[in-house]
């Protein structure tokens, strides 16, 4: 099996006006570049702690849009998990969330 390289990115608008918190800097993570999207082979897109919260309200949303966006123009794999799962249904189907 060939050496894989792990990059964990970030929502760059979601730090926009704020620091980027140690625990996340500590982990290596970069901020998310759309232009970068065909660097990479795959992505995984995992949750956060805003399944309460409404697409419209998250902060970073159209950040996230933009990035489902260019990973299906780029037809690369994606796996979603928790609130990332939510999301691309969202974008992909119209699958609303009901609070």
């Amino acid at each position: 099996m060939p050496n894989e390289k792990l990059t964990f990115l970030y929502p760059r608008s979601h730090y926009l006006h704020r620091p980027v918190p140690t625990e996340l800097s500590a982990t290596s993570s970069e901020p998310l570049d759309i232009d970068r999207i065909k660097e990479f082979d795959s992505f995984i897109i995992t949750g956060a702690p805003i399944d309460h919260l409404a697409f419209h309200d998250v902060e970073y949303i159209e950040e996230i849009r933009c990035l489902l966006q260019e990973l299906d123009k780029q037809r690369k794999q994606q796996l979603y998990f928790c609130w990332g799962a939510m999301a691309a249904m969202n974008y992909f189907y119209g699958i609303r969330k009901i609070i």
